[in-house]
């Protein structure tokens, strides 16, 4: 169906590209560039995200999950008013394969824990790829944006 694009997902390293930020004002959370100028058709979705009566930590999810397809676009080379669905369908899989961007180094205490279930906060102790709701929410975010 877009066969026509290929692409090494492995070799791709996304640049350390803009930020998400806490603003005033209507939308609780912009992604920002690298100068701080908020990324405008960034900030006009998540207006309309806020207008659904989403709640401020969704708001900052969706934030993160478009900084992270911004930073996609920008490796892979292709404007995000271009983009298609085979960039949708590239980014999913170097999220299946790639480690959190935020992980500098593999983890060496935490490894035998990660996946693992901790006995007083119940939350999952997190590895170093990306979790398949994580994967799922930026699909959904993308796709809606």
């Amino acid at each position: 169906m877009f066969d026509d694009v290929e692409r090494d997902i492995g070799s791709i390293r996304l640049p350390r590209w803009g930020r998400v930020v806490s603003a005033e004002g209507v939308v609780p959370w912009l992604v920002v560039d690298d100068g701080g100028v908020p990324v405008e058709p960034i900030r006009r979705y998540l207006s309309d995200v806020v207008a659904g009566d989403t709640s401020t930590g969704s708001v900052r999810g969706y934030a993160y999950a478009l900084m992270r397809w911004w930073r996609w676009l920008r490796a892979v080379d292709v404007a995000w008013d271009k983009a298609t669905p085979a960039e949708v369908r590239d980014l999913v899989l170097w999220l299946g394969q790639a480690r959190e961007h935020n992980q500098r180094r593999p983890r060496s205490t935490s490894v035998a824990t990660a996946g693992t279930v901790d006995p007083v906060t119940r939350k999952r102790y997190l590895g170093e790829r990306y979790e398949p709701r994580t994967i799922r929410r930026s699909n959904a975010v993308v796709g809606a944006f």
